[in-house]
């Protein structure tokens, strides 16, 4: 392939986020950052070395920069223009072609959600922004650990069947780089988020330690429910309590059993059963009076008695997370 060389010096630009594309670089010694920057600061995407390739997106959608580069060390590069590509092209079949702007737009949506999910760790806007250190906040530590698990499987997930892995290695080390907190904390918000089996740590085949997720979308799902339900409570207030949770959970047990997709539940007559049960529902009069913050889930009152309608494809999923997020405050991690 044609091309010219080029000495880039330590911390020289190589192009900016926005930068019209017309030529894409081949590293030949050297190292370059990727990265965005988000206000004063920058955040770095990947390290490209000798060998790699990077600016090549634009060759396929012809769209600007979606990230800017710069030159780590002095690096030595090789320029690909347009032309030398197009000539390039004329000697690839037309569906390879066709395989290869679609893999790049796929590319380019990930790297836009990874900008997302690094704003919202930073906390600077989005849906389930984490928590500052210095905002003492129930679970400020655990929405941040799940969170930074979230961006890790962006950044450095590996695809593994129907799963993704992420090296253990490169999770504690986005924890200490953006957390600021020691790694003994993320070991334990670890060994909690084990018990909800979204994920385990596991040795992979080339005998890392990693973090093996059996559904991605899943436990996204599930750390955006956390993040949500963290932000509804004041600072230093409690969450749901254990009996709160107990309660819905035991409405929603009853509305699986009945087979039916909606019911109402009396309060009256579901504490008289689990009562019946040995259950202790000494505080349960005050935990219901908290699940009005559970979206859908009305309350009326009837002679006296509150009845719950339970809508079951939403609630049953609702409370397999309250419980989930029942196995952090165990850990002490607020």
């Amino acid at each position: 392939m044609a091309g010219s060389n080029k000495i880039f010096k330590e911390n020289e630009t190589v192009f900016k986020m926005g930068d019209p594309a017309d030529c894409m670089y081949i590293v030949r010694k050297g190292a370059l950052k990727v990265y965005f920057t988000k206000g004063a600061e920058e955040v770095q995407l990947a390290v490209i070395k000798d060998g790699a390739i990077v600016g090549e997106m634009a060759f396929f959608d012809n769209k600007p920069r979606s990230a800017s580069v710069r030159a780590l060390q002095p690096s030595e590069v090789t320029i690909v223009t347009k032309a030398d590509f197009e000539n390039l092209l004329k000697q690839v079949p037309k569906w390879m072609v066709s395989m290869m702007q679609s893999l790049v737009s796929r590319l380019r949506q990930t790297n836009e959600k990874l900008q997302v999910v690094e704003a919202q760790v930073a906390g600077s806007g989005g849906a389930g922004p984490l928590l500052l250190p210095n905002q003492k906040h129930p679970f400020q530590h655990v929405v941040r650990g799940l969170k930074l698990l979230v961006l890790g499987i962006a950044r450095d997930g590996q695809k593994e069947g129907t799963g993704y892995v992420l090296p253990l290695e490169s999770a504690k080390a986005l924890w200490l780089e953006i957390s600021g907190e020691d790694a003994e904390l993320f070991d334990r918000i670890l060994t909690a988020a084990e018990k909800t089996r979204f994920l385990t740590k596991k040795i992979d085949s080339m005998k890392r330690p990693v973090i093996s997720f059996a559904n991605k979308g899943t436990f996204s799902h599930f750390v955006d429910f956390f993040c949500n339900h963290a932000r509804q409570f004041k600072p230093l207030s409690p969450p749901l309590s254990v009996d709160a949770v107990n309660v819905f959970a035991a409405m929603v047990d009853q509305a699986t059993a009945s087979g039916y997709e909606t019911l109402n539940v009396s309060f009256t007559s579901l504490k008289a059963q689990m009562q019946a049960k040995g259950v202790d529902t000494s505080g349960w009069v005050k935990a219901a009076a908290e699940l009005s913050v559970i979206t859908d889930l009305k309350m009326s009152g009837i002679g006296g008695d509150v009845t719950f309608r339970i809508l079951l494809k939403e609630h049953k999923l609702v409370a397999l997370y309250l419980r989930h997020i029942l196995i952090f405050r165990e850990a002490k991690l607020e």
